[in-house]
């Protein structure tokens, strides 16, 4: 039996349209269990993490003299992994809008620290999230 040419075509482009959608939604629904299942958990921990580790130099900047802080500071903090700066002064960068990842890992860091002083200041070109927190008494700019 010869099927006419129109129908033909007509049947490869449902099959081509029906292939796309598929295709298309699967994607979808793998990017969203991904971000449900693996990215999102992850910035909430990294989160939580890096808010105990700010809970922890506050227990060392409490144990110390306001002039220790300071020393603390300049000798670990200023330039490696972990930065602080005085609180008085504003970071080295200009606001940018956080990424939705980035909006996941703040709100787990403030949900950890039970503080209403903790702000966050995103840095445009560095991609560097600020928080200001209170350690040892003194407010401090900290940036992972």
């Amino acid at each position: 039996m010869c099927w006419p040419k129109q129908n033909l075509n007509s049947l490869r482009a449902r099959d081509l349209a029906l292939l796309i959608v598929v295709v298309l939604a699967g994607q979808v629904i793998s990017n969203m269990l991904v971000w449900a299942l693996a990215i999102r958990p992850q910035a909430e921990r990294v989160g939580g993490i890096k808010a105990r580790n700010v809970a922890a130099i506050s227990m060392i900047m409490d144990s110390l003299s306001p002039k220790a802080h300071e020393a603390l500071v300049d000798r670990k903090y200023r330039d490696g992994a972990i930065r602080i700066l005085p609180g008085t002064t504003n970071p080295p960068e200009d606001r940018g809008i956080p990424t939705a990842l980035e909006r996941v890992f703040i709100r787990a860091f403030a949900r950890e620290m039970h503080k209403t002083d903790v702000v966050i200041w995103h840095g445009r070109r560095s991609g560097q999230l600020w928080a200001r927190v209170t350690m040892g008494g003194t407010p401090w700019w900290m940036s992972y």
